[in-house]
């Protein structure tokens, strides 16, 4: 299980501030937002998703299907690097105690994943289910890390999740958060329109 997002963003924010006064957006950043026409913080918020994805409950490795879309969580028993040099990659397994899972990645270098993914972590992951070789298999997952004695504290898991058109440089995960952000420091600027006897409800 999840626990509720309780992240806290200090010093409100007018809605037609520049993205950039975000934390994060540098300048670099703005530019490929401006290239999904977001140049500020109401621009950003009105980007809106096109689908949600249900990902509240998590399944046991023993019962997903290849083809099918599935939120699994295990410990990582096995990862290294993988293909040759003009085509590096990088597998990790893991194991929920009912089954076990490969993780992959393809044409990139393994530092950054060596670094996240170790032995003994947990991991949550969200991907399409293919069957190639002895384990079932997810390629280029989303991902939740965190030791086996945390609680992950997750805008991407653990809850409907929305799935945005996404500008060059930013991932799923990365421009969820930045509308999270937005939204914590512009948030005492939008008016309560439902009626405060449904909301005493």
């Amino acid at each position: 299980m999840t626990k509720e997002i309780t992240r806290s963003y200090q010093s409100p924010i007018s809605l037609h501030e520049p993205v950039r006064y975000l934390k994060g957006v540098g300048p670099r950043l703005a530019e490929k937002l401006l290239t999904k026409g977001i140049a500020t913080i109401e621009d950003l918020l009105f980007s809106l998703p096109y689908r949600y994805e249900d990902r509240r409950e998590l399944k046991p490795i023993s019962k997903i299907r290849a083809g099918e879309k599935a939120v699994v969580s295990g410990k990582i028993v096995a990862c290294g690097k993988t293909g040759r040099r003009w085509r590096p990659g990088f597998q990790a397994v893991i194991d929920d105690g009912s089954g076990a899972l490969a993780l992959n990645w393809f044409r990139m270098p393994g530092g950054y994943l060596e670094d996240k993914l170790k032995k003994g972590r947990v991991v949550i992951a969200s991907q399409t289910v293919r069957k190639y070789g002895p384990l079932l298999e997810m390629d280029h997952p989303e991902l939740e890390i965190f030791e086996e004695s945390e609680q992950p504290d997750s805008l991407s898991f653990g809850r409907i999740v929305p799935i945005y058109s996404l500008p060059e440089g930013f991932s799923q995960k990365s421009f969820r958060a930045l509308v999270f952000q937005a939204l914590e420091k512009a948030r005492n600027q939008f008016a309560e329109i439902i009626p405060p006897e449904i909301l005493a409800k």
